[in-house]
């Protein structure tokens, strides 16, 4: 017998075309935006007493969070119930998480090396730990609430979803409690925090690392003998998440850095056109059959394992744009050109500082060609910077230098950007200092952008307060101000692949030179 077809949901301002999936208090369904054609996903909530005034209240404070790791909340609006009239469902309009969820990943994967652990979570970890500066709780982490986006951006989904559905805070019912994904306190009837928060965090790290729940504190086993040859420190961090005492614990910003300094980042593989209701291709699936054989062996040949083409592609971007975030600081950073799933956050991206693989976070290397003294010497008469106008005669070589230095450091910060929008490696050599840091690593990852085909035909700095803070014939360390334009990272095709905010901020640089003839170029920058 013809089955019939499922009645999809009405919503006004939307086309529903199909659902997504389904869990005890809540159905997603795929849906498009009347308005603007945008496709989204429905996240219809049935609260558990009726009442459905507490969740639009909150929904509406959820919906003021912006931040680029959290499903960003686009629309809520209240059903009626057919017979009383009266809002019986609350609908949650959310961004469109089109490469699926980590737990997706999971079920075809069953765990993660360490490097695509520090992909998939450290942005979440930064994630929460600018939520918690607002106040807010997320209260249901799971692997089913890290998202991924079609290029692999991971994203935390369902922000207060437990309210919403007006499940009683510290109510077990469908949260993994038996099996230790859920604090101890929270199992025993207190409220979710902050606390509770990472201790999730750490539930779902030990979960991609050991490929099964950590289980109930008293019969916990050691991760390091469910997973062997963890990086140092990384097995005792997620331990201390799940410390059974919520004092125990570290904050979720100390997570999001730690994780950081604890492995290199991997690409996590995702789908990039596929159904979010799978989001993951056959090749995961492949990788899952793999798993259940030899793991380091597996490992090995994920690692070793070599693709080309457009299947390369969602791999590469997750990369890039994670280790773009890592390259520099602030107004500096060139966005989506390395592992995003580190920015990561604002926990690193706002942070690079404590990024100390990024090319221009490095601390105050000095050049080897002149060793600097201990204290800063008077500095000697310079020439003036060319092509610099001549000074007035009452200028002197110091006067002359702070003068033109505004000009000097804009020339340099435009021809980076240069560099970036044409794609033309020759061009960061005339602006940043051979062996520095700083062009170590952007050579890196616009050689990879340029692989990918990757544009960024829009990106500028500009430069403003420029201060010098110390001094020496060749070597200068000035503090300024500086500003980068929103940008959209360009396909080979002219599809939008990325696209960043602009930023601004105060950033210390340090410019070299061979020589006092010679001139300045940029060394290495961090946040001032």
């Amino acid at each position: 017998m013809e089955q019939e077809p499922e009645e999809l949901p009405r919503v006004p301002g939307y086309e529903v075309l199909g659902r997504l999936g389904e869990g005890a208090s809540a159905t997603v369904w795929r849906a498009r935006r009347l308005g603007d054609g945008l496709d989204v996903a429905l996240k219809v909530l049935t609260p558990a007493g009726g009442d459905v005034t507490e969740g639009l209240r909150e929904a509406g404070l959820l919906a003021g969070v912006r931040h680029r790791h959290v499903v960003r909340l686009h629309d809520v609006l209240p059903l009626p119930d057919p017979v009383s009239g009266r809002p019986a469902s609350v609908v949650l309009a959310t961004q469109l998480a089109a490469g699926g969820s980590l737990a997706q990943v999971l079920a075809r994967r069953r765990i993660l090396t360490a490097g695509e652990l520090v992909t998939a979570l450290q942005p979440v970890a930064g994630a929460l730990a600018d939520l918690h500066g607002q106040g807010i709780v997320h209260a249901d982490l799971s692997p089913g609430n890290v998202l991924f986006l079609r290029d692999g951006m991971p994203l935390l989904g369902d922000l207060g979803a437990a309210r919403v559905t007006g499940v009683t805070p510290g109510d077990p019912q469908g949260t993994g409690a038996t099996s230790g994904m859920v604090a101890p306190e929270v199992v025993e009837g207190f409220p979710a925090t902050q606390e509770s928060d990472v201790y999730q965090l750490g539930a779902v790290a030990w979960l991609c690392l050991a490929g099964e729940p950590p289980g109930p504190p008293w019969s916990r086993r050691d991760l390091e003998e469910l997973a062997p040859g963890l990086p140092a420190g990384l097995a005792d961090l997620v331990t201390r998440c799940l410390a059974p005492e919520p004092g125990d614990r570290p904050d979720a910003e100390e997570v999001a850095l730690a994780l950081l300094a604890a492995a290199t980042p991997e690409p996590v593989e995702v789908a990039p056109d596929a159904d979010p209701g799978f989001g993951v291709t056959e090749r995961l699936r492949r990788a899952a059959r793999d798993d259940l054989g030899a793991a380091d062996e597996t490992r090995a040949r994920r690692r070793a394992a070599t693709r080309s083409g457009w299947q390369q592609r969602p791999r590469l971007l997750v990369a890039l744009a994670a280790a773009l975030v890592l390259l520099v600081t602030g107004a500096l950073v060139v966005p989506a050109v390395a592992p995003r799933a580190v920015d990561v956050v604002r926990g690193v991206a706002d942070r690079p500082d404590e990024a100390a693989a990024g090319g221009g976070v490095e601390a105050e290397p000095r050049p080897a060609p002149a060793p600097e003294p201990p204290a800063p010497e008077p500095p000697a008469p310079e020439p003036q910077p060319p092509p610099a106008p001549e000074p007035p005669e009452t200028a002197g070589p110091e006067d002359a230098d702070d003068q033109h230095l505004a000009a000097v450091l804009q020339g340099l910060v435009d021809g980076r950007a240069a560099a970036w929008r044409k794609g033309d490696l020759a061009r960061l050599a005339d602006v940043l200092a051979s062996g520095s840091p700083a062009l170590t690593t952007d050579t890196a990852s616009l050689e990879r952008a340029v692989d990918l085909e990757l544009r960024y035909p829009e990106l500028a700095f500009s430069v403003a307060e420029v201060e010098v803070v110390a001094r020496t014939d060749r070597r200068l360390e000035v503090e300024a101000v500086l500003g980068r334009d929103g940008v959209r990272g360009v396909g080979d095709e002219g599809q939008v692949l990325v696209e960043e905010p602009g930023d601004v901020g105060p950033v210390r640089l340090v410019l070299t030179r061979q020589d006092p003839g010679s001139p300045w170029r940029l060394w290495s920058w961090e946040p001032a």
